[in-house]
């Protein structure tokens, strides 16, 4: 009959194998800003590829770097990562594109009424 030895001087070591944040959170960070510097510059077309790289980019993928660096135990990349990530994500919301013009589509207010940004669609 085998039993469990519990034993009190074994010393197990965990090896932390995740890959760094850094490169994504970088990526994340360059695309959409030179995307949104082209569009501003008048060399490309804004539209709905630089809103989703925005989005997705910017926001997802940053935002997941800063959960990375957070894992880590790096605060400080945790919340430039992060807050870089959620800073794209409501500019992405805020912020919507028709024909090369930024128009505001929805801002928090206590006193509106439900859908009143849809009258900003006109």
């Amino acid at each position: 009959m085998s039993e469990n030895i519990i034993n009190p001087n074994r010393v197990v070591e965990i090896k932390d194998i995740t890959a760094g944040a850094g490169a994504l959170g970088l990526l994340g960070y360059g695309m959409p800003g030179v995307l949104i510097s082209l569009a501003n510059a008048g060399l490309i077309q804004s539209g709905s590829a630089i809103l989703s790289m925005v989005i997705f980019m910017g926001g997802l993928a940053m935002f997941t770097a800063g959960l990375m660096e957070w894992k880590k135990g790096n605060t400080y990349g945790m919340a430039a990562y992060a807050s870089y990530g959620l800073f794209f994500f409501s500019f992405a919301v805020i912020f919507a594109e028709r024909s090369n013009q930024l128009f505001v589509v929805a801002v928090a207010h206590g006193k509106r009424h439900p859908d009143y940004w849809r009258e900003r669609l006109g």
